[in-house]
């Protein structure tokens, strides 16, 4: 009797920790992704809100804002009210990885100004790189 106590004990404490885990994990995908944003080069940015949908693999991050630091320019570089990224279970259980990224309503703002500082032409990041 008392083994099997200790085993629904340890079972019980088990499901509170992922429960835990699971209710913490937006915050914590928020925090790194505005965290990588506020890192790149000549770029800032931030998210507002993420959405995580475990069994599609997949997290929606709304109002995606990235501005060029130093620039005058009242424009975002890009900006998107929701992205969704989600993965593709039967291509991963194959082997290979492959995303699908679904944008609502986005907006890429490419400005030629005079000056380079007033320019927002997106040439300053490799962002093939950074969306690695």
């Amino acid at each position: 009797m008392i083994r099997r106590t200790k085993f629904l004990w340890a079972l019980g404490i088990l499901a509170v920790l992922l429960i835990a885990a699971r209710a913490a994990a937006p915050f914590v995908v928020k925090d790194w992704l505005n965290k990588k944003l506020v890192a790149l080069e000549s770029y800032d940015g931030h998210v507002t809100d993420i959405d995580l949908a475990l069994l599609r693999g997949a997290y929606r991050a709304d109002m995606v804002r990235i501005v060029k630091t130093g620039s005058k320019q009242p424009e975002p570089f890009f900006d998107a009210e929701h992205v969704d990224i989600s993965i593709e279970w039967r291509n991963l259980l194959r082997g290979k990885l492959v995303v699908e990224c679904v944008l609502q309503r986005p907006r890429v703002n490419l400005i030629r100004a005079d000056t380079k500082e007033q320019s927002q032409l997106g040439t300053e990041v490799n962002w093939a790189d950074e969306l690695e």
